[in-house]
């Protein structure tokens, strides 16, 4: 008798999740009679950028802003099988939110800051560049129309075909054709998703091996392990724990074999820990690159879809 493996959608574990953070950039479109050109006098095979109306400095928050919000999605998350979304694991996802909260109220607040000075930052600019200021003030937004031009969110959403779809559809072709559609399409799907699993625990791995390898280093080079990079090891570990929806049981036993060998702040100096250590970390590497990526996530794979079919 043949057992059928019930298969639920990988969205059990988590989330997709696509972070907006737009900023006005200070630009505009640069124009052949800004080069005192014609139009025609601008070779085919040449590119007209872009010229500022406000200074670097004047943006430099929101690009910091931006750079940490996105650090934080690519910490928290896996890359997708959509190459502008992002997977999260229910387990990080509070996490998360929370760390992009408290960004949102300082982007908020530099918005209102931004508007605040805005009139004295263009006049500031204008008069710098006052030779072209023809050419520059009838670009800038009003104040009105600047507050539309900063967003700071993010989307949460999982993949899936409608379920009413039959009920859309009146004809009975047209229920047959999308099925057939769902069919051939569905293989090839599952397949992407198959291809995304093994990527994910190919990614925890290379993670830690980049930990591993990292300490072994300066331990090879007779350096002192510093409490700061100890400590970053392990909320590496912790997140990676965490993050491991996979159930990857290989990772799990490496991730608890460096947590349980990574010393105290006063175990730091002594010879024969450091030297366990450096033997764990060796061990730890050489196990995570050797192993078969495929049979660690088989059983994963075959439990887990991304939605069954109509």
């Amino acid at each position: 008798m043949t057992t059928k493996v019930k298969q639920d959608s990988i969205f059990l574990n988590g989330v997709l999740f696509d972070l907006d953070c737009f900023w006005w950039k200070g630009f505009t479109v640069l124009q052949a009679q800004d080069l005192d050109k014609a139009v025609d006098d601008i070779p085919e095979f040449m590119k007209l950028g872009r010229k500022r109306l406000l200074n670097d400095s004047d943006f430099r928050d929101f690009q910091a802003i931006d750079t940490r919000a996105r650090t934080l999605v690519d910490l928290y998350s896996y890359p997708f099988m959509l190459s502008q979304l992002r997977f999260v694991p229910f387990t990080v996802l509070p996490k998360l939110i929370d760390d992009l909260e408290a960004l949102k109220k300082f982007f908020n607040a530099s918005v209102s800051l931004f508007i605040v000075n805005y009139e004295d930052a263009k006049t500031s600019f204008l008069n710098k560049y006052d030779g072209y200021r023809d050419r520059l003030v009838s670009h800038y937004p009003s104040v009105q129309d600047l507050q539309y031009k900063f967003s700071f969110s993010w989307s949460l959403f999982e993949m899936t075909i409608p379920r009413d779809i039959r009920a859309t559809l009146i004809e009975d072709d047209q229920i047959k054709q999308v099925q057939l559609s769902w069919q051939s399409n569905q293989q090839e799907v599952q397949q992407k998703l198959e291809g995304w699993v093994d990527d994910i625990g190919r990614l925890m791995r290379k993670e830690l091996i980049t930990v591993c390898q990292n300490i072994q280093a300066n331990i090879v080079d007779g350096k002192i392990i510093r409490t700061p990079s100890l400590d970053k090891a392990r909320s590496t570990i912790q997140r990676l724990k965490q993050m491991n929806f996979l159930d990857d049981k290989e990772v799990e036993q490496a991730l608890n074999s460096v947590e349980r060998t990574l010393p105290g702040e006063f175990d730091r100096d002594v010879p024969s820990i450091m030297a366990g250590l450096s033997r764990t970390l060796e061990v730890v590497s050489k196990n995570l690159t050797e192993s078969d990526i495929n049979k660690v996530t088989k059983e994963f794979k075959r439990k887990f879809i991304l939605k069954k079919g109509i």
